[in-house]
């Protein structure tokens, strides 16, 4: 209902044809290496392999990655990478 009132009686749709999710998990990923210390990346050479790898496609099922958006609030955007 919220979102009809803003489109003003007028929804629209948003077409993203230009997003590759790809590219932007594995810099998620690169970036949670670089603030990470090095046993991190001991820990987990397969998030190297994804990273580096341009023909990976996936993560490693073990590792999920989650993402929280959240349109109030102090925090908008948070990303978390759990080691199961």
């Amino acid at each position: 209902m919220l979102i009809r009132e803003r489109a003003g009686g007028n929804p629209s749709l948003f077409y993203l044809n230009y997003v590759f999710p790809l590219p932007i998990l594995k810099q998620v990923v690169t970036m949670f290496a670089s603030v990470n210390q090095a046993a991190f990346d001991s820990a987990h050479p397969e998030l190297a392999a994804f990273v580096l790898d341009r023909e990976r496609k996936y993560l490693p099922p073990r590792l999920p990655l989650l993402h929280v958006f959240r349109r109030r609030g102090a925090v908008t955007q948070r990303w978390h990478l759990r080691a199961s």
